[in-house]
């Protein structure tokens, strides 16, 4: 860590307090005495006994009697005044000097002017408008100049490494401190110049770079949709296609009308990855009038790359009811060789909904698959289908019982989903909390996963009171969350928990924990309205986390502010892991 800024910018104020202080005493009491006598305003001769204007010393006719009373300001007194403020601007500039050389007195205006003759990266004036960018938001004005500068580069530059630099600074409006960032959701009105690089530039990486930036810049539907739906329908370029496709998944909302480019796109050969990317598409956008996206998933679960099978279960998954059609296919495609297009056909069989002999008889036989992962998602989709039925939870705990302990059969289950959807599963987890091995490794997750389900539906049988409350001492703080919040809720009083879960935020402010952070603004979310008034700090303490990197954190709050405040603290665009 470098020297502190602190007493530069102490005497920096000090001087310019001086420095004003000197221009208000120069402006408002110099010479006031001068006000009462008759003086020339060239050279200040006594003019009390001379009658008329016109000064006998120099000659000098005053223009009006007023003229005569000026008074006389030394302007050597402003001379020190600009003196004194100009030393405590040096002495303020003094520590971004140090920090960034000489580069850090340049105007942010200078440095987006100098986009276009600068070098490509590396360059020591692009790094300095990085980290300028990177302190916070410009403003709009200046936002617009930096867009409308690039936009001239991309326009006249025969360099595309030039051009994809412009591309980059675009991007950085867009995501602050980059990917590791936050988005800033400042960079929209750059998005008919995106569309416009898609649509013309020559250059291959340009098109593709542009096309994969479009939605990070969160450009209107109205304008992105069209432009990457042309460029998926007709580039030349298969890397170009992919990078709009996947671009084209954060406007799947929008996207029904490119359909039939993104259908043209699954057939286009030799580039790796864009007919799975363009299968998924298909799924996030859901189905079209004619059926021809379904017709096309079908027919992709027979593909030879086994992640284009996956994807295409996966997105007949998200057609629910509309899918029924494809639910042979997703039969069959439960003995796939590939185990990763069995556990997404066992997934999309739930999803879809049918509950009919056959499917409850071919998702039975998966629960003897030889991967792990496909068994269990073969089993949540038979809780789920069979609506937690008693029969049917037996049966099927019968055979679980053969290849899962009880313990992390629990938090298997909870982890992947199935607790909120099933009535009665949470006799099965409390019945695994009983049986949990404490000397298992990854215990703790199965007792995270069981915990905060009970907490989510309200489990209220004070038996199990004595197993849960000396985890509130748990030496994983995300185990302690939940454990705090349903031994109080065990008790018959969540309020209780909103000291404990204050102090556990508290006690992890360290930015890499932010995992308990989350965790226990979910708690208070749990808990509503009285956290607020058990706590007062709490509404500031989750308000100052809205404002961290870390995705889960920010989320925990929002969802905590918006269950104790009833506000809507949510920002459109806001990636989730």
């Amino acid at each position: 860590m470098g020297p502190s800024p602190l007493p530069f910018l102490l005497a920096a104020a000090a001087l310019a307090l001086a420095g004003v202080a000197v221009i208000l005493w120069w402006l408002l009491l110099a010479d006031r005495r001068g006000r009462r006598l008759r003086r020339c305003p060239g050279c200040w001769y006594d003019l009390s006994d001379t009658p008329g204007l016109t000064c006998p010393e120099c000659g000098r006719t005053a223009k009006s009697e007023r003229a005569t009373h000026r008074r006389h300001r030394r302007r050597r007194w402003l001379v020190l005044a600009l003196v004194l403020l100009a030393a405590a601007l040096a002495l303020a500039l003094v520590p971004r000097v140090r920090a960034r050389g000489w580069y850090g007195l340049v105007p942010t205006t200078a440095l987006i002017a100098a986009i276009p003759y600068v070098d490509p990266p590396p360059s020591h004036f692009q790094n300095e408008l990085y980290e300028r960018l990177d302190e916070g938001p410009i403003p709009i004005w200046q936002r617009r100049y930096l867009f409308g500068r690039c936009d001239a580069v991309l326009r006249e530059s025969q360099d595309s490494n030039t051009r994809i630099h412009a591309l980059r600074v675009i991007e950085h409006i867009a995501w602050r401190h980059g990917h590791s960032g936050r988005p800033t959701h400042e960079a929209s009105e750059a998005g008919p110049i995106l569309a416009r690089v898609i649509a013309e530039d020559s250059a291959v990486a340009v098109r593709g770079f542009a096309a994969g930036i479009i939605s990070t810049c969160e450009a209107e539907p109205a304008v992105a949709v069209p432009a990457l739906a042309r460029c998926v329908e007709s580039d030349p370029d298969g890397s170009v296609r992919r990078s709009a496709v996947r671009s084209l998944t954060h406007y799947h909302e929008h996207a029904a009308a490119a359909v039939p480019a993104v259908l043209a796109c699954i057939a286009f050969q030799g580039t790796p990855y864009l007919e799975r990317d363009a299968t998924a598409l298909l799924g996030r956008i859901g189905p079209d009038p004619g059926g021809a996206a379904l017709a096309a998933l079908r027919s992709r679960l027979g593909s030879e790359d086994a992640e284009v099978r996956g994807a295409a279960a996966t997105a007949i998954g998200r057609f629910a009811g509309e899918g029924r059609p494809a639910i042979p296919d997703l039969v069959a495609a439960l003995r796939d060789p590939d185990s990763g297009v069995r556990k997404f056909s066992a997934q999309a069989l739930e999803k879809v909904g049918e509950a009919d002999l056959r499917v409850i008889e071919a998702l039975l036989d998966t629960l003897y698959d030889g991967a792990d992962h496909v068994r269990y998602q073969a089993l949540i989709s038979l809780l789920v289908l069979t609506r937690g039925e008693p029969p049917a939870l037996d049966r099927i705990a019968t055979r679980m019982d053969t290849w899962q302990p009880s313990a992390s059969r629990a938090g298997v289950l909870l982890a992947h989903g199935a607790g909120a959807r099933v009535a009665g599963l949470e006799r099965y987890v409390a019945d695994s909390l009983r049986e949990a091995d404490t000397s298992n490794p990854r215990a703790w997750e199965a007792r995270f996963d069981s915990f905060k389900f009970l907490c989510e539906v309200g489990y209220a049988d004070t038996s199990l009171l004595g197993l849960i409350e000396p985890r509130t001492r748990d030496p994983v703080d995300r185990v302690q969350v939940w454990a705090v919040l349903l031994t109080a809720q065990l008790q018959g009083d969540r309020v209780a928990a909103v000291p404990r879960l204050v102090e556990i935020i508290r006690r992890n402010l360290n930015p890499a924990k932010f995992y308990p952070r989350g965790d226990a603004a979910e708690a208070l979310a749990l808990i509503g309205p009285p956290a607020a008034a058990a706590d007062p700090e709490v509404i500031g303490l989750l308000e100052s986390m809205l404002k961290e990197d870390a995705w889960h954190s920010r989320e925990g709050a929002r969802k905590a502010l918006r269950a104790i405040t009833g506000r809507d603290y949510g920002q459109p665009g806001e990636p989730e892991p």
